[in-house]
Order: structure tokens, then sequence, then C-alpha cells
């Protein structure tokens, strides 16, 4: 079962956000990001693809509320609905973490 913590001081800030924000039902969107690709040239003209990976995790507050069809089995972690759009795809990966650092929500697998 694909696990989901959220510390504390994450918790905080995201009800913190909910607060702030005008939510009809807000929620938690955690998603990975795609792959960065970048293309360059070498000095013959051939192109050089450099490509990022893995693709990071990211997690940001918004409003759940245009979304019902995807929430089915969404799960509420301390009063937080989260929804994981793409973020149980990978069989390896036990669960997430979803952190503060920096003022800035940050996501990691958690160790298998």
């Amino acid at each position: 079962m694909f696990v989901v913590e959220i510390t504390l001081e994450a918790h905080t800030e995201i009800i913190e956000q909910f607060r702030r924000g005008s939510f009809t039902r807000p929620g938690l969107l955690i998603e990975r990001k795609g792959q960065i690709g970048e293309l360059t040239r070498l000095s013959d003209g051939t192109p050089k693809w450099e490509i990022e990976r893995p693709c990071p995790l990211h997690a940001r507050v918004i409003d759940l509320q245009h979304f019902e069809e995807c929430l089915a089995g969404a799960p509420t972690i301390n009063g937080v609905l989260v929804w994981l759009k793409s973020a149980q795809r990978r069989p390896d990966e036990p669960g997430i973490k979803v952190d503060l650092r920096g003022g800035q929500l940050v996501v990691e697998p958690l160790a298998p």
C-alpha cells in the first residue's frame, strides 16, 4: 500500500494556505513533474538532447472542486484531502513524505 506522510510543519503550511485561499474544496495535489529536455546544437549543427531524470514529485494546494471524478479513493490525512495525480506510478516506491523547506512544500519518496 502506498503511504503518504505529512510533517507537522508541512501540515501547518497547507492549512494556512487553505485559510488564505478561497477554495470550495481545498486539497493537496501531488504529481510528478515531467521530464525536462533541452535541445542544443553542437558546432557542426548536430542536435544534442539533455534529459533530466528522475521526474521529481511536486506538491501544491489547489481547489479540487472540478476534479471530483478523479478523487475516488483519495486519502484524507489529518484533514487534508490528497490527490495523488501521478505520484504512485512506480511500484518500487512505498510512499512519500510531504515536508516544508525554505517555506516551500517538498515531496520525497519514502525509503523502501
